[in-house]
């Protein structure tokens, strides 16, 4: 049989587009390709079905994003977040977090990928690193965020007038860890300049009244320490909006006590 007559059995194989079922995988993140696989639809009838009626992904570009969203993606940049140059945001988290990834993914809808697995090799330790991610449509209001937090391509901590209670609970459950015997928590903010790091420690006490310091974290790196009176401030602030899984980066007892 020739690659031709082949092509033409295999293509009789296919079954009809179901329009519903097409546009809500479209919004899902599939791709024509996947689709086909999953289905057995032709790729062909996909792009038919969109140049008669258009992408979804035409509808997300003029979607806006709701405030709840607006912080997952403030928080998650200043955390462990990121947007690509096209703009595609990009979340992901060890596989102790996945939870925490769910809950993000599942706020951050229609926008988001299935979530997926991360298995890599660190060359030089020879360690695995096992997480899983999810990213976004490739949409205009990302690209903005884009330029906020990347104005030169690297990632920095903006010049922000506030911070909302969820972004900074978001960035503390990303990037934040605690001590329980000493009742010390710290950003890991390393990547964000001394410069930047005292514009958030700035933010932190005119805003919370967060009584932040920062310390050195390696040659010229910094971070953000609180001893256990500003810990607890931040508690205070922050403990409505943390996922249940992330409970234990803070001192859970103290704040349902009242401290």
């Amino acid at each position: 049989m020739t690659n031709l007559e082949l092509y033409h059995q295999n293509r009789m194989k296919y079954v009809p587009v179901d329009s519903m079922l097409l546009l809500l995988e479209s919004k899902r993140g599939l791709t024509a390709k996947d689709m086909s696989t999953k289905y057995g639809w032709s790729r062909h009838s996909v792009y038919d079905y969109y140049r008669k009626h258009g992408h979804p992904q035409t509808a997300l570009q003029e979607t806006q994003l709701t405030d709840v969203q607006k912080d997952i993606v403030i928080g998650s940049l200043l955390g462990d977040g990121s947007i690509r140059p096209v703009g595609i945001f990009v979340i992901g988290h060890g596989v102790k977090q996945r939870e925490y990834l769910e809950w993000k993914v599942n706020q951050m809808s229609p926008f988001m990928s299935k979530i997926k697995k991360r298995d890599t090799l660190d060359n030089r330790s020879g360690r695995r690193d096992i997480g899983y991610y999810s990213y976004s449509h490739t949409l205009e209001v990302f690209r903005e965020y884009r330029k906020l937090f990347y104005p030169d391509h690297k990632k920095i901590f903006p010049n922000l007038e506030s911070i909302s209670p969820l972004a900074l609970a978001i960035w503390y459950m990303d990037d934040g860890s605690y001590a329980i015997k000493s009742g010390r928590s710290c950003l890991c903010s390393q990547s964000f300049t001394r410069e930047e790091n005292q514009m958030a420690v700035d933010l932190l006490q005119k805003q919370y009244g967060i009584n932040a310091k920062i310390h050195k974290a390696g040659v010229g790196q910094f971070r953000i320490g609180m001893n256990r009176d500003a810990s607890n401030t931040l508690f205070k602030v922050i403990e409505p909006y943390m996922h249940y899984s992330m409970l234990y980066k803070m001192n859970f007892k103290e704040v349902q006590n009242g401290f």
